[in-house]
């Protein structure tokens, strides 16, 4: 039986081992960083490239800093007659398939770049469908622009005045975005399909989306396929030459998200192997302690002997609990895709998290996780 002395040799050899091990489990966390940043490349980012690390979508300010001090400028600085020459330079498409026009109206002080951004983006999604060509709304939206603030909110809420506008241009439909933030803790978008030939509302959505405008940009997609009472199809977007989006041709997953998931799960089996060492370590030193009290061994030597097996125990719990953290982060990666998008069946999104720490204390080292819907 060891003496009291010894408790004092352990807990003088322990306890610096303790204090460095916070440090070892930070740096090992440190190590797994890169792979969760690498699998999150392909999907996780929602920001816009445009901007930094977590900044928005986009910028708001006033660069000219007016007096006053005012922060935020929602004005449309675009000049009337710069608009009209857009409209007057369009193209239109020469081919014999009915054309869609399509552009985002303004209802509340929303920046008028977003509702380009969202004008743009709606175009590119319309162009899927192969039995349309599409056009920009611009040339609709001038002639509106050029009425009296009465005329022109009496004309855009009548079908029948928008299609008497549009006809002129031979348009088949017109598509008409609004999008609502003043108020709202988030966004809301309508969509309205307007028939030119018939004058009447042939279709209309509404759904909350994205507080960020690249993600109101993707959820335009699956809305304006249900707008048209169209199957969304399940192939990527053709012609997305990013390679973002794109999935691996056998698990489904994006190819970054699996290299991430694999590189996670290499990094656990490692560091299993390194706590099978320090755990094979510390039973082989306490059989050594064991064989050598009856081979004469000091009271000294069997309490440095005792400590060193103590923090090898300790060091082995670490990191099997590193192991099970950088495990459930592949397995994570494999089955939950985190991100925003409008759900197919109610129009809203969905979003997933997860989250996963190490834990370490006097007694021992292990993990905790969770998901959140």
């Amino acid at each position: 039986m060891l003496s009291k002395g010894k408790t004092k040799a352990y807990s003088k050899v322990g306890k610096g081992w303790r204090h460095g091990l916070g440090g070892l489990v930070v740096l090992s966390c440190i190590a797994l960083l890169p792979v969760l940043c690498w699998a999150g490349d392909d999907d996780f980012d929602f920001s816009d490239e445009g901007g930094g690390e977590g900044g928005d979508d986009f910028d708001f300010s006033d660069e000219g800093g007016g007096e006053g001090g005012d922060d935020f400028d929602f004005s449309d600085t675009t000049n009337p007659d710069d608009k009209g020459k857009a409209a007057a330079n369009v193209v239109m498409p020469s081919g014999d398939k009915p054309i869609i026009a399509a552009f985002f109206d303004p209802v509340d002080e929303t920046d008028p770049r977003v509702l380009d951004r969202l004008s743009d983006a709606l175009l590119q999604h319309l162009a899927e469908f192969e039995d349309f060509d599409t056009v920009t709304g611009i040339i609709v939206k001038s002639e509106l622009d050029g009425m009296d603030a009465e005329k022109r909110e009496s004309c855009i809420a009548d079908p029948a005045c928008v299609s008497g506008l549009a006809k002129e241009f031979s348009l088949s439909k017109v598509v008409i975005g609004r999008i609502s933030t003043v108020g709202l803790e988030r966004p809301r978008i309508s969509l309205d399909v307007i028939d030119v030939p018939t004058g009447a509302m042939e279709n209309f959505i509404e759904f909350e989306a994205s507080p960020r405008v690249k993600g109101q940009e993707k959820e335009l997609r699956p809305a304006a396929y249900k707008l048209f009472n169209r199957k969304l199809p399940l192939d990527p977007v053709a012609g997305d030459s990013s390679g973002k989006g794109k999935k691996s041709e056998g698990g489904g997953l994006p190819t970054g998200q699996l290299i991430g998931a694999i590189g996670a799960g290499v990094a656990g089996m490692a560091l299993v192997g390194v706590g099978v060492k320090f755990g094979l370590d510390a039973t082989s030193i306490e059989d050594e302690i064991t064989k050598g009290r009856g081979n004469g061994m000091t009271q000294k030597a069997a309490q440095t002997k005792l400590a060193e097996a103590q923090d090898a125990a300790v060091l082995s719990n670490v990191f099997y609990g590193l192991a099970g953290v950088a495990v459930a982060t592949g397995v994570v990666l494999i089955l939950i895709r985190p991100g925003e998008e409008l759900a197919d069946d109610q129009n809203q999104r969905s979003e997933v998290d997860f989250w996963v720490n190490p834990v370490l204390s006097t007694e021992g080292a292990g993990v905790m996780g969770g998901v959140r819907f």
